[in-house]
């Protein structure tokens, strides 16, 4: 079964393809420049963060705003041979800008250990866009890529096959933004985790239920990004 299948069909998602060692290095790199520049901590290494970054400063970076990528970073992930490997799968592929900046979005995460606000419950990224935060053309279909960067604790979690079905959700207010609340007793199938290792890509379908991973000894770090592409290209390739 190809992967635009895997996506589209079953599983939900595939988590196959890689970036290069020396790539997960650079961007890492990149995110200690960013940290730096927004919240004023030099740091040697994104293990470092944890014990020198307090809940003050960790609260600076809550925005995402405040963690996309430069058009610099994202011009470099954007001609890795993973990045490539992509736009060979999906000819059409547009990165979204749901945060209405200026050019395509890709945005990083740092969640220190034993700290659960940082960690995201079981969601669907399709309900955000339901709410009406960022919008596509009706004829485009969503895919959401999440990378792990660091850490040597799993950090994401997932439903196989949950996006074929539909779940109920409420909607609360969070730092200014709606966001969607799920009672999780609606799912009775496995929750399934994804080992760590930097550098993996897990390209899923955004209807699939999805959440973060608490941590207790390491600091994770990870980019995501949401990408389209045309309704007509999916349904061909399956």
């Amino acid at each position: 079964m190809n992967i635009i299948k895997k996506i589209f069909q079953t599983p939900g998602y595939v988590n196959t393809t890689y970036l290069e060692k020396s790539d997960v290095e650079y961007i890492n790199l990149q995110i200690l420049k960013q940290i730096k520049e927004t919240i004023n901590v030099d740091l040697i290494n994104l293990d470092d963060y944890a014990s020198n970054v307090g809940d003050i400063k960790h609260s600076l970076l809550s925005s995402k705003k405040s963690r996309i990528f430069s058009s610099e970073v994202y011009y470099f992930i954007s001609n890795t041979k993973w990045f490539h490997t992509l736009v060979k799968l999906f000819p059409d592929l547009q990165v979204t800008n749901e945060e209405c900046l200026e050019g395509p979005e890709i945005y990083w995460r740092v969640v220190r250990p034993n700290i659960s606000g940082g960690v995201g419950p079981l969601h669907a990224d399709a309900w955000f866009w339901q709410m009406g935060i960022g919008k596509i053309p009706i004829d485009r279909c969503r895919v959401k890529a999440w990378v792990h960067l660091a850490g040597d604790e799993p950090g994401l979690k997932y439903v196989e096959n949950s996006h074929l079905f539909e779940f109920s959700y409420a909607e609360r207010m969070s730092d200014g933004k709606r966001k969607p609340v799920f009672d999780d007793s609606q799912i009775n199938d496995v929750i399934s985790i994804l080992p760590p290792l930097a550098g993996r890509a897990f390209l899923f379908n955004d209807r699939l239920l999805h959440g973060g991973l608490l941590s207790t000894s390491s600091t994770r770090v990870s980019f995501e990004f949401t990408f389209t592409t045309s309704r007509r290209f999916v349904i061909d390739s399956i």
